[in-house]
């Protein structure tokens, strides 16, 4: 449950730091986890992850690619190595 939470705060915090202009990503992202809602009981930051990967593979529209891409590297930041 730790997780989730600790999720669904950096989400939050994500779609607070954007401006007016990525209203777009919003909306992709609130119809993605409505998606995800219907299927799950509770939303995991692996089904959020599995579901973006699932888009972003069968996507034709470039610019809703690039949504996708940008989400994906929220939920999953690159390592520092």
């Amino acid at each position: 449950m730790g997780k989730e939470s600790n999720t669904a705060n950096q989400i939050d915090d994500y779609f607070r730091a954007m401006n007016e202009g990525s209203l777009s990503e919003k909306q992709t992202y609130c119809k993605l986890f409505a998606e995800l809602t219907s299927m799950h009981k509770t939303v995991s930051r692996k089904d959020i992850i599995r579901g973006l990967v699932e888009k972003l593979e069968t996507e034709k529209d470039v610019r809703v690619a690039d949504i996708y891409r940008n989400m994906l590297e929220m939920m999953h930041p690159p390592t520092i190595e």
